[in-house]
């Protein structure tokens, strides 16, 4: 039951014009209803569907919960923070939060006193990781997304399970292929 005028047309434009930069999007921005519909994220009675709400409101308040702890076990937090927004607002929220709580060696160029920092962990990871696990996510599960950042890894949870029948193995293989529990939600971001 959301009105279009829930959804950020900000949001929405920039959306599309970085679609359309990475040649993934052939259309051009003209209004939301338009872009809703060309997305598969309205219905034919002009209502927004789930995956529209969550991906482009300004109302949607899905929650990422974000801890730094002491040791590689859960009993000491150093920093603890919760965030809530659409998913676009979570992915920028939660990477932000990742980048400032990982390490940054510093190189320098050779011969040079330019200095290089370079993450212990790739920001392109980091990002395919945080979108995956919000894609895969069990949107009828209570539960939120979560970051754990330790200081030996960073775990990146989401409540949902492997599609029935399936073990982890299975894809860290490549014996199977994607199979997204929000095909909408997977669709848009891609």
């Amino acid at each position: 039951d959301t009105d279009i005028q829930s959804v950020d047309e900000e949001l929405l434009k920039s959306f599309i014009e970085k679609g359309r930069e990475a040649k993934r999007i052939n259309f051009p921005y003209t209004n939301k209803e338009e872009i809703l519909r060309k997305l598969s994220l309205m219905d034919k009675n002009s209502q927004i569907l789930n995956a529209g709400y969550i991906l482009f409101s300004k109302e949607a308040k899905l929650e990422m919960q974000m801890a730094i702890f002491a040791t590689e076990t859960k009993l000491t937090f150093l920093d603890m923070d919760q965030i809530f927004g659409n998913i676009f607002e979570l992915i920028e929220n939660s990477e932000n939060y990742i980048r400032k709580n990982i390490k940054w060696p510093v190189n320098f160029k050779s011969g040079s006193m330019e200095r290089i920092e370079i993450p212990e962990i790739p920001i392109e990871a980091i990002r395919e990781a945080l979108i995956n696990s919000i894609i895969h996510r069990d949107f009828k599960n209570p539960k939120s997304n979560e970051i754990a950042i330790y200081k030996d890894r960073i775990e990146i949870f989401n409540p949902g399970e492997f599609p029935e029948g399936y073990k982890p193995e299975d894809f860290i293989e490549g014996k199977e292929g994607s199979m997204p529990r929000n095909p909408l939600i997977a669709n848009t971001l891609y």
